[in-house]
């Protein structure tokens, strides 16, 4: 069952990898430049270009923050990309990212609330605010994939509900964990078909690269 997930979501994903092909050298520098510049402009509009470092690479919108260490790695041209910072803490405090695949749909965050706000409290924020997008959320109650946190990371917790109805119905998940002072977080909503193929792919993967980023 897991490869045949695995197969499917490696179809789903194709023109991703596709796009990772560099043929020339010319052309490895025209799309670095491409990257470059649409990651540039996801920071230019938060206002605060200073609390972020552009690492696009030739294939990939790579965008630090640099207090909490999170990482934003987006697939180039996703209409949704997108950086946040959301009011209520001082600025840098709070960050977001859309971070989309096809029709993966993942956002990630990096909180510092301050003391006394534990990973349990977020967990059961986050699940309200699912619950409260989601009419019809029912827990998941299917095969989860086990996450091996680098050392550094604090206590991790895991959410994931089913929403809708037969052909239209969605998985929608939550991982957070603690690195320091900071909460990380990804949601992730995707088809119910491919959702444990969309853990393996990349939930684990880029929630992985995202926990060593910071914890480096």
């Amino acid at each position: 069952m897991l490869a045949r997930l695995t197969f499917i979501a490696a179809l789903a994903f194709a023109p991703v990898a596709m796009a990772q092909d560099a043929p020339t050298e010319g052309g490895a520098q025209v799309r670095r430049s491409t990257t470059r510049t649409q990651a540039q402009a996801l920071i230019d509009r938060t206002g605060y270009p200073d609390l972020f470092e552009n690492q696009s690479s030739d294939t990939r919108l790579i965008i630090r923050h640099k207090a909490s260490g999170l990482i934003c790695d987006y697939s180039p041209e996703e209409k949704n990309n997108s950086l946040m910072l959301f009011p209520g803490l001082p600025a840098g405090d709070d960050v977001g990212c859309n971070a989309d695949a096809g029709n993966i749909y993942m956002t990630y965050y990096a909180t510092r609330y301050g003391p006394g706000v534990s990973v349990q409290q977020a967990a059961t924020d986050t699940a309200a605010g699912i619950r409260n997008r989601f009419s019809d959320a029912r827990p998941y109650e299917g095969p989860v994939v086990q996450v091996t946190a680098p050392e550094g990371v604090g206590e991790q917790i895991y959410l994931a509900y089913i929403v809708g109805q037969g052909d239209r119905a969605l998985h929608a998940q939550a991982r957070l964990a603690k690195v320091g002072e900071w909460i990380f977080k990804q949601r992730m909503t995707t088809p119910e078909s491919l959702a444990l193929g969309a853990e393996v792919m990349l939930t684990t993967g880029r929630w992985t690269t995202v926990l060593e980023a910071a914890t480096d």
